[in-house]
């Protein structure tokens, strides 16, 4: 494992959040070859069959239940990243991920092995559930369209009616809001006023929030059950500078990952500073976070099996480069 300071491999992986997860990108990967069959029975095997059929479920109001919601994305993403794997991706030099899509990362780095990696998915979503489910009513919104500046200043103009702040950047004039209602829906129409756009996301809670605390350290407490292994590839999270080094570090980085501050370009840029390339490859349940203005320039998308030449392709130019 190399230092932030020197350029290994020809791409970097990124895992993004939980985000509003299509129903069906697992189904894409598990009926495109019999490894990935197996892949998804071995999750049944693991959490139960009940659970892994409402992963897949068309109502979102079903597979968009926090439990169901953060399974389904490692999941999906697991999958994938194998699928690849085994039709023709080279290893990463540099992988990470954001907020859940940390948990991801650490397996795409050999921290945790899938079985692992499903139930870290299933009790991260458990802690957050039982906390979300004792709140006042409160979500998460994408804003477009201005500065970090503008979303401070727009949530402190309507924090008088309730808790409500900037907890991510996710590209140029892209924020992550979350917030308690009625202040949650005020912000949505302000930002209607100002002109700029305002994505609801289907979630169950305002995520991030420091309320959240709780199901960091209960999260941490279950990890600390589960084995871990150090990173077998240079793993990065957007939370500390210098790479994870360790299990015990990796442990703590997931646990925080619930409530830390989401900052996309932050992390694709360490993620550039250690491939010779600056290419990256983003894996995303096809959801608010595979929209286009999310992809930062020379990024390639891995959202379906038809996605692989063209990821193949592009890593290939990498590496030629």
């Amino acid at each position: 494992m190399s230092g932030i300071d020197t350029p290994t491999g020809h791409y970097a992986l990124l895992f993004t959040g939980r985000g509003k997860p299509a129903w069906d990108m697992a189904l894409t990967f598990v009926n495109a070859d019999r490894a990935s069959r197996d892949q998804f029975q071995l999750a049944v095997d693991v959490l139960g069959r009940e659970l892994i059929e409402l992963t897949c479920h068309r109502d979102p109001k079903i597979h968009g239940r926090v439990e169901v919601q953060t399974v389904s994305n490692v999941l999906a993403s697991a999958i994938a990243f194998d699928y690849a794997r085994r039709n023709g991706l080279a290893e990463p030099g540099a992988v990470s991920g954001l907020s859940l899509g940390e948990t991801v990362a650490a397996y795409a780095a050999g921290v945790v092995d899938f079985p692992t990696v499903l139930r870290l998915a299933h009790y991260r979503g458990v802690c957050e559930a039982e906390i979300a489910r004792t709140l006042p009513p409160g979500g998460v919104g994408l804003l477009i369209g201005t500065t970090e500046d503008g979303a401070k200043d727009l949530c402190a103009e309507v924090s008088g009616l309730g808790h409500i702040e900037m907890v991510g950047i996710l590209g140029p004039n892209l924020q992550l809001i979350a917030g308690m209602e009625p202040a949650l829906s005020e912000a949505a129409w302000l930002a209607g006023e100002m002109g700029w756009r305002w994505l609801e996301q289907a979630v169950e809670g305002p995520w991030h929030l420091p309320m959240f605390q709780p199901a960091v350290d209960k999260f941490l407490a279950y990890a600390e059950t589960q084995p871990f292994k150090d990173p077998e590839v240079t793993l990065l999270s957007g939370a500390q500078e210098a790479p994870i080094a360790d299990a015990s570090t990796a442990r703590a980085v997931l646990a925080d990952s619930i409530t830390a501050f989401v900052d996309a370009p932050l992390t694709a840029q360490r993620l550039r500073a250690v491939v010779s390339s600056g290419m990256m490859v983003r894996v995303t349940p096809r959801g608010a976070m595979g929209r286009p203005e999310v992809l930062p320039p020379h990024t390639v998308p891995l959202n379906a099996p038809k996605d692989l030449p063209a990821l193949l392709g592009a890593v290939g130019r990498a590496v030629q480069a």
